[in-house]
Formats: C-alpha cells, structure tokens, sequence
C-alpha cells in the first residue's frame, strides 16, 4: 500500500471534509505505520521491549494534509534500535511526507521533557501505534507525573510561550488573513489550555464544551485550506477563502464569521484560564482556592475575577453596571463572562 496515493486519492474525495478527511487519513496512515514496525521488529528482532507511540498532533490524532507524523520510538535497552528506527522512517520519508521522529527510553524521554517544554507538550498526546502496551504505560504515567509535580514551573514556561506567539501571529477573529494554528484564539491556544489543564484544572464549567466545538471549526477550516492552497499552510489567505468556503457550502463572508467566532470564544476562554493561571502563580494560594475578596455590595473579585455575589439582579440594582466597571479598573481584575452575561440579560 503506497501511503502518497492513498493521500492524493482521499484528497480528492471532496465528500471527505475536515475532520472526515482527517479521520480517513489516519485510519489509513495507523495500520500502514503498523505494518512497518511489525516487519521491522521481525527483520531486527531487538532485545528488550519496544513500542511505536504518536505523539504531539498525530497522537491527538490530527492529521490534515499537510501534517507531519510525530512519531517516538520507544524502548528500553541500553542502546537504541537503530535498525528498526532506520526501517521505520525511510520508508515514510519514500513516500514524501515529513517526519518528526525520536527513538528514546522512557527515563530519557522524561530527561529531556524536565528541560524541553515542547517534549514535555508532545508527550501528553502520547498515543500507542503497536508494541509493548505496558512500555507506553510508563511513558504516560511519568508524563502525567511531571506536569503534576512541576506544575508552578510548567505553567510558568507555558504561559510565557503562549504571551510571545500571540504577540508574533496576531489575532484570528481580527486579521484578514488569520493564523488558524499559531495565532491568538487559534488552534494552539486550545492545545495549550489542554496542557495547562494537566498541571492543575484551569477551565471552568461549560468551557471544554465551548472550546471542543471552537477547535472542530479551525480544524475543519486548515484541513481545506491544506488541501485548497496545496501546502501544509496555516494562513488562511485571501487567495485561498473561496476555496476553502466552497468545501462547506459557504460564502467567503460566511467562512470568515465562522472563524472569527470561533477565535473569538478560544481567546475569551484562554485569557480568562491564563488571567487565573497568573494570579495562581504569582500567591501561595492554590489556583481553585484563592479567596473571595468583598469588594462592594453585591460584587466580589474571586481568582482575578469580578462576579456577582449569590442571585444579586442587576435588574433591580442599575447602579452595578458601574459599580462592577469601577471594581474591575481599580482591582486590575477581569469582568467575568458570567457577570458580563448576566448583565446583558438583566439590563439590556
């Protein structure tokens, strides 16, 4: 089974949309990348045990068109199989996709997730492909453990990297031509607020809800625009709208609304989720602990937050639309999205 015709083949099944494209590509690539480590396990027959383990986007199980296969080979010998890795990768590089490979043992996997933030978010997305069960089990469980235990540091260091790259990539529900993956309200945002929720819960009720349904749309619109533009590109270019808007039956107006909702829910819930992330950094209170703080009638700040105190109606109390502006300027603190909500329903 060729992989770089299967590709051009459901490339051009235009009934294969976003995600159906992205679930059809990687119920072809998993078996094909079985078959490969089966044959080169037999043809090596290496000591030890060994796995073949997705990680990062492909462990998420991500796969546009243009994606690279992050692929980790894992073992548990004093020296890497190189025969196998060697029979593995050539093969995929035969047939012209791109690679991200890495061929470790559990502790030094660990080791270089301790220094390396991108291991250390790769990792999470650990996903067995074949092998040793057991051995990806132990790869899990000691990630999982490092971001609990190095939660202060890891948060910190992915908080920094999220400030840069929003500042580099702009904004998705504001540019023309937005950044689907690396900008602000784009898909990494909602990658790294998966990260941070395994150090210590960041979100509140209803926002994975809110961000799964945000992420399906930026997905479904960069699997098309891989496919429109020809390239593993995340610019959603103006070229390139129409294109990408004919896949969903849509105008190129209607395409950029439904991005620009999208980028605008990630970043409302990001900035929030960050905004506490911060507080909790910055206290020895712990991040779902911190105090409420009275700061006039009817209104607390809570976890760097401005909220209404129990069922106080702003209905009944007008003076709370600038009571609850005044607390958020002098305490530097956000206007919750409940408080904001119950305003607008409650004093239109």
């Amino acid at each position: 089974m060729a992989l770089a015709s299967d590709r051009e083949r459901l490339l051009g099944d235009r009934t294969l949309v976003g995600r159906a494209f992205s679930d059809a590509w990687r119920a072809t690539v998993d078996p094909w990348l079985v078959t490969r480590f089966e044959e080169a396990v037999a043809a090596a027959a290496p000591a030890g045990r060994i796995s073949l383990v997705a990680v990062g986007g492909f462990g998420r199980g991500e796969l546009a068109p243009g994606s690279d296969l992050d692929l980790l080979l894992l073992h548990d010998q004093r020296q890497a199989p190189a025969e196998v890795a060697e029979a593995i990768w050539y093969p995929i590089w035969d047939e012209g996709l791109k690679l991200g490979h890495s061929v470790r043992t559990v502790t030094e996997a660990m080791d270089l997730a301790a220094e390396d933030l991108d291991t250390a978010t790769a990792l999470l997305s650990a996903r067995r492909l074949a092998g040793d069960e057991a051995l990806v089990g132990e790869l899990v469980d000691a990630t999982r453990a490092l971001w609990t235990k190095r939660a202060k540091r890891l948060l910190g260091q992915l908080r920094e990297s999220v400030a840069a790259r929003q500042a580099q990539h702009g904004e998705v529900a504001f540019l023309l031509e937005p950044d689907l993956k690396e900008g602000r309200g784009g898909l990494r945002d909602v990658h790294a607020l998966a990260w941070a929720q395994a150090a210590r819960p960041v979100l509140e009720e209803g926002d994975a809800a809110a961000l799964a349904e945000a992420e399906r749309t930026l997905f479904e619109v960069r699997v098309e625009l891989h496919r429109a533009s020809g390239r593993a590109n995340d610019r959603l270019t103006l070229q390139d709208q129409d294109a990408v808007a004919k896949a969903f039956g849509l105008s190129a107006d209607q395409l950029m609304a439904r991005v620009a909702h999208a980028g605008r829910t990630v970043a409302w819930i990001a900035d929030e989720a960050w905004d506490r992330v911060a507080s909790s950094l910055s206290t020895s209170i712990s991040l779902l602990g911190w105090r409420s703080q009275k700061r006039a009638p009817g209104l607390v700040v809570r976890e760097g937050q401005v909220l209404f105190e129990g069922s106080v109606d702003p209905a009944n109390r007008p003076d709370l639309v600038f009571e609850t502006a005044v607390v958020a300027a002098t305490k530097q603190a956000r206007i919750a999205r409940s408080t904001l909500t119950r305003l607008v329903d409650r004093c239109p």
